[in-house]
């Protein structure tokens, strides 16, 4: 029911539920999971950090842990120990597509950009119409000035998502940087049309 709860936004009543069900399985992982989810959406990360915590010491070897509590760290810029949590995920996982792709974003804010784009190429490996992951490799590329192939990625974004008014956007300034403008008119008026 907690689940439930949550699922409906009734955080308040998702912690009591899980809470009495915590008294009855202790042991549980997702339990501690579950409710970590529910206080960061209460914006208390501190009684998260706690589950997860706990969720860890109870279960090591499931890499749900590390990744959620890995997320949280790098919401408080904690990118360090992010990256250990992420590292640990995919010691347990090696092919744990999630683990990768927000080791990939941490990555990115430590400006460690090949590590990040080997991240998504991974990713990509075993999920080659991720369009999120895709958009964020583009990112980069365009960051690192290698707009053809930012253009690529960006033009399979699109061709998944048709309505990502983002995509239209970002596509339009990297025409910009490669001095073709009726290309980047063309997008900029797709994006504010959607």
């Amino acid at each position: 029911r907690g689940v439930t709860y949550f699922l409906a936004q009734r955080f308040e009543d998702a912690v009591q539920d899980f809470d009495l069900y915590i008294k009855k399985e202790p042991k549980d992982p997702s339990a501690f999971l579950n409710r970590g989810a529910t206080y960061l959406f209460l914006q208390d990360t501190t009684k998260a950090l706690q589950d997860y915590n706990t969720a860890i010491k109870i279960d090591r070897f499931e890499p749900e842990g590390y990744i959620r509590r890995g997320r949280l760290y790098a919401a408080k810029n904690r990118f360090n120990e992010a990256i250990d949590d992420l590292n640990h995920a995919l010691e347990i996982d090696q092919d744990n597509t999630f683990a990768y792709f927000n080791r990939a974003l941490m990555y990115y804010e430590t400006k460690n950009y090949n590590a990040a784009m080997d991240d998504l190429n991974r990713v990509l490996k075993d999920e080659p119409g991720n369009a999120l992951t895709l958009y964020n490799r583009s990112l980069i590329l365009a960051q690192v000035g290698d707009f053809e192939n930012a253009l690529d990625d960006m033009d399979r974004v699109i061709n998944i998502n048709p309505g990502n008014v983002l995509a239209y956007f970002n596509r339009a300034s990297y025409f910009i940087q490669m001095e073709r403008w009726e290309d980047a008119l063309a997008d900029y008026n797709k994006a504010i049309e959607l």
